[in-house]
This record gives structure tokens, C-alpha cells and sequence, in this order.
């Protein structure tokens, strides 16, 4: 299903080429939502003029009764602050669709030797030295 788009743009003026890049951001991401039923995405645009930067809040709700992914990302450009915050909700995305297929250390190295489970079970237990 299409990538609903809010686009709330405050006081920041953009030139047509950014608009084109943030397009194209909210396209990538609306690729990877593709499986959810209607999802929804809100940007707001804040400028901050005295620190020079623009505040990109992302909320991406993932269905009628999904869950919300939420990011707040500043970058000096809008479309590089709108880029973060995708990446950043993307990310999210990854460790919850990890979560969902049951690997609860996303990003954590496995801590087990080479052995695998076959291995384990077909060699014999250990004897236990029950005279000494």
C-alpha cells in the first residue's frame, strides 16, 4: 500500500531540488513499508536560526493500529535532515522486524564456539567419572 505523507514545512523555504531529494528519500522508505497496510508518515520541518541547523521529526506509524517509529534528526540542510531521520526510522525498522523473527541480540556478535546443534547431538554425552 502507498506511503500516506504529511508534510508539515514550518518557516523553511525549499528550492526544488531539495524537494526532489526528500522525495526521493520518502520513496525509498516507502519501498521498504511496502508490506504494512496504510502506512503513514508526518515530517515537520523546525528551523532553528540561531543554531543554524533545520529539525526533521519523522513519525511513521505502521498501520491503522501499528506501531509509531519516531526520529528527530538536525542537519544545516532540510533534505540531509529529512535523509537522517529516514535512515534513522529505517534502522528502527530493521530491529523490529529482528525482534519479530526471534533474534533478540540484533547487532550482538554470537558469544557460542563453532559447534553446531547437529554436532552437539550426535556426539555422546561426557562420561562422568563416578569411581574417583
Amino acid at each position: 500500500m502507498p506511503l500516506e505523507t504529511i508534510f508539515k514545512n514550518g518557516d523553511v523555504a525549499l528550492t526544488a531540488a531539495e524537494q526532489a531529494r526528500i522525495q526521493r528519500h520518502l520513496r525509498a522508505l516507502e519501498r521498504r513499508l511496502s508490506h504494512h497496510s496504510e502506512p503513514t508518515a508526518v515530517i515537520a520541518l523546525k528551523p532553528h536560526p540561531w543554531q543554524q541547523v533545520i529539525q526533521a521529526d519523522l513519525t511513521v506509524q505502521l498501520g491503522h493500529l501499528g506501531q509509531h517509529l519516531v526520529s528527530h534528526q538536525a542537519a544545516k540542510a532540510a533534505d540531509v535532515a529529512v535523509r537522517l531521520a529516514v535512515v534513522d526510522v529505517e534502522r528502527q525498522l530493521e530491529r523490529q522486524l529482528a525482534k519479530q523473527a526471534g533474534d533478540h541480540t540484533y547487532g550482538v556478535p554470537s558469544r557460542r564456539r563453532g559447534v553446531s546443534r547437529r554436532q552437539r547431538l550426535e556426539e555422546p554425552p561426557p562420561e562422568h567419572e563416578a569411581g574417583k
